[in-house]
């Protein structure tokens, strides 16, 4: 179609309930179907780029030379309590639309972040996760919240910290500890494997034994 000054509206039918489908070929082979010269739908791989037109993910979103970072937003309106969410969901089921049970030590959904070395996307990744405890059912459904990062001079991901179904904060490492910096110079500090984190003596001054309900010495905090 060519162009006019005026613009076009492109509509599939006038009956009601009719569809409006968008190829890029009749050609089985198949190709992208272009939204301007930034957008495009990868109809081989089922791909929307917004902003690129290279997606490499099912939905890939990209900006360039904005002052307010703005790649997603979601607007909820609507007078209820709930408010807008990203939801992730996950089935072992092979095709869309398959469902089969999800296994315990499954990873359900997980945000990761990545940066750039000046040359491209860097590989190693920090991620929030979270992580089914047991196999899933309509009854049972634990599972655990991972906090995994890449400490300084280092390009693997570790998990740090866990918060269990229970509640529990647990370190997932011996020198992960709690550090709780105030105004002042004091600092509390619960190391996981309950040794002094100031290397003995230091500038430990006092200790907090820390016990489970059932009165078992389980952490010291020293200050």
């Amino acid at each position: 179609m060519a162009g006019l000054s005026v613009g076009k509206t492109l509509i599939g039918g006038t009956a009601s309930g009719v569809d409006l489908t968008l190829q890029s070929t009749s050609n089985a082979t198949r190709g992208n179907i272009f939204f301007g010269t930034l957008s495009t739908y990868d109809e081989v791989n089922g791909r929307l780029g917004v902003g690129t037109v290279s997606p490499i993910t099912s939905l890939h979103l990209a900006e360039a030379n904005s002052t307010t970072p703005r790649n997603l937003t979601i607007d909820n309106y609507a007078n209820i309590t709930g408010g807008a969410q990203v939801f992730l969901r996950k089935t072992r089921g092979a095709t869309v639309g398959a469902f089969s049970q999800v296994l315990s030590g499954d990873v359900i959904g997980s945000i990761a972040s990545a940066s750039s070395d000046g040359s491209a996307f860097l590989v190693g990744a920090s991620f929030i996760r979270t992580l089914a405890t047991e196999n899933q059912t309509t009854t049972n459904q634990g599972n655990k919240v991972q906090l995994i990062c890449i400490p300084a001079g280092s390009a693997s991901a570790t998990v740090r910290w866990e918060v269990t179904g229970n509640g529990e904060l647990v370190g997932a490492t011996a020198t992960s500890f709690i550090d709780l910096t105030a105004v002042t110079t004091k600092v509390l500090k619960v190391p996981t494997d309950n040794t002094d984190p100031t290397g003995g003596g230091g500038a430990a001054v006092g200790q907090i034994p820390i016990h489970d309900a059932a009165g078992n010495l389980r952490h010291i905090a020293y200050y």
